[in-house]
């Protein structure tokens, strides 16, 4: 069973992206060798939506777990 602090296994891989109030992410299945199937994406806004309303919002969206990394634009 998987502790809820601990990463999944297979390798997960989420890359997100955050600007004006908006995440985009990718989420993807390790594959091996470095390859990985895209198994989820999407865009989410903060909108007019509370900070708490919000991250409520996206821990909805099972992105737990995965190893994560963080693509900056240029200006960040």
């Amino acid at each position: 069973m998987r502790m809820p602090w601990q990463r999944r296994s297979g390798g997960d891989l989420l890359v997100v992206s955050w600007l004006d109030q908006t995440l985009a992410y990718v989420r993807g299945q390790g594959l091996g060798n470095g390859r990985y199937r895209v198994d989820g994406f999407g865009v989410e806004r903060q909108g007019a939506d509370k900070l708490s309303d919000f991250a409520r919002r996206l821990d909805g969206l099972g992105l737990r777990g995965c190893e994560t990394r963080v693509m900056l634009r240029p200006q960040q």
